[in-house]
């Protein structure tokens, strides 16, 4: 039995394709030439344009309606229509970051298998373009009269990115640093520059480049090598870690600082033959990444003296080892070097050098590097400096009123003679033991 339904169904769509091969065909050899019905528009601003593509299917397929018989019209071909609009696909080679004079490529594509089957005659051949009606864009420079301010010392230094105050068209504009601490001269960081991409692109902004590189310069450095000191600077250390030891023998009465215990009270009066020495230099530099000792600083020069002398129950002679400690030696921009000689302090006595060498360095290593400088050998001392040093504006204020207390309280406490380049002659008189440097 024949199915009523299907060939119905059947003679119906060929019905639409018989009317589809004369639409598009206008039954005819007229042929449809795709590119009219495409039109290209384009947006933004120059070098930063964008293209958009317009199908005008209706009038296309309004155009080939006319190409078909009478007869057809009648018929009616809405579905086919409908069926083979949805087969055309146009591209751009591209569609943004335009230029105005630039030349694009449109191209169209579509279902050729049914096109053949049908018949369809149609144009598509590919069509360049060129781009036109951009308005100009204003480029801006982000960093234009932005710097980076170095402060702190080196290698503990910090920045700070300092804004432009000049107009760069964008309401926010914001700036970030990739470090921002423990710098250290020569070091680089790199700041980026924030902004809102819709608002530049609303206002016709071109933005340049978002990253800018600075090197980090101009700060005062501590030093962390020994290498790094001067003889001037070293003889401003050497002569107040002498005035200090001074200063404490004379008030050692009982001799307590030079022999340690109980002596008896006139113990002093038999001293005789007393010399101070310099021994060794200690210097430390905090390790990379170390957290530092605040009693020590950044680095850290301790500079050893060997003391000996005679008294009445050790006429053979006896020996004491002393340690001054100096802390954070800084070498300035202008090429001198800084501390303040009056913040020395007195970390240490002991009977041989190999307990200051573990009082100072050994319990301390964990976080500092140490150098030992035999400074017995006249090639280990500190060469003079081109440019000289500095010192703080505390040592040179209270330099003469320390060398002042420190001989008067000399010699009215012993009779002893300390002896050394600034209170020599002051002091010969008065004592009959002498203190001497080399």
């Amino acid at each position: 039995m024949v199915n009523k339904k299907r060939v119905f169904l059947t003679a119906i769509f060929l019905g639409v394709v018989v009317a589809l091969g004369c639409f598009l065909t206008g039954c005819g050899d007229e042929t449809v030439d795709l590119m009219q019905y495409a039109k290209v528009t384009f947006t933004g601003f120059n070098s930063k344009g964008e293209a958009d593509i317009e199908v005008n299917l209706d009038e296309l397929m309004e155009k080939a309606s006319k190409n078909a018989p009478d007869d057809l019209k009648a018929t009616g071909i809405s579905s086919g229509i409908s069926a083979f609009r949805s087969t055309f696909s146009y591209k751009l080679s591209k569609y943004d970051d335009l230029s105005n004079g630039e030349k694009i490529i449109m191209t169209v594509s579509y279902n050729e298998r049914l096109a053949k089957a049908f018949k369809f005659n149609f144009k598509a051949e590919n069509k360049e373009i060129e781009v036109t009606g951009l308005s100009e864009a204003q480029e801006v420079d982000l960093f234009d009269g932005v710097t980076v301010s170095f402060s702190g010392k080196s290698p503990q230094g910090t920045a700070k990115v300092i804004k432009s105050d000049k107009d760069l068209l964008l309401k926010k504009v914001y700036y970030s640093l990739n470090k921002a601490d423990g710098l250290a001269n020569g070091d680089t960081v790199i700041v980026t520059a924030g902004y809102s991409e819709n608002e530049a692109e609303e206002n016709g902004i071109i933005v340049g480049k978002t990253e800018k590189k600075f090197t980090v310069e101009g700060l005062d450095e501590y030093i962390s090598k020994y290498e790094q000191m001067d003889k001037t600077l070293y003889d401003k250390m050497d002569k107040q870690a002498r005035d200090m030891i001074d200063a404490k023998i004379a008030d050692d009465s009982f001799g307590h600082f030079l022999k340690g215990g109980y002596v008896a009270s006139d113990y002093s009066k038999g001293v005789s033959d007393l010399k101070v020495e310099a021994d060794r230099c200690l210097f430390g530099s905090l390790k990379e990444g170390a957290d530092k000792d605040y009693n020590i600083g950044v680095n850290t020069l301790s500079m050893v003296y060997k003391i000996t002398g005679k008294d009445k129950k050790d006429e053979d002679g006896f020996t004491t080892y002393v340690s001054v400690r100096f802390s954070d030696i800084i070498l300035l921009s202008d090429g001198k070097l800084d501390v303040v000689v009056t913040d020395g302090k007195l970390d240490g006595k002991c009977d041989t050098y190999e307990n200051i060498f573990r009082n100072v360095v050994t319990s301390n290593k964990d976080k500092y590097g140490f150098e030992e400088i035999d400074i017995t050998k006249a090639e280990n001392l500190p060469k003079a400096s081109v440019s000289g040093s500095n010192t703080s504006s505390t040592e040179k204020s209270t330099e003469k009123t320390t060398e002042k207390a420190t001989e008067e309280s000399t010699q009215s406490a012993t009779n002893s003679s300390v002896a050394s380049s600034s209170s020599e002659k002051a002091t010969q008189t008065a004592t009959t033991a002498s203190v001497s440097s080399r």
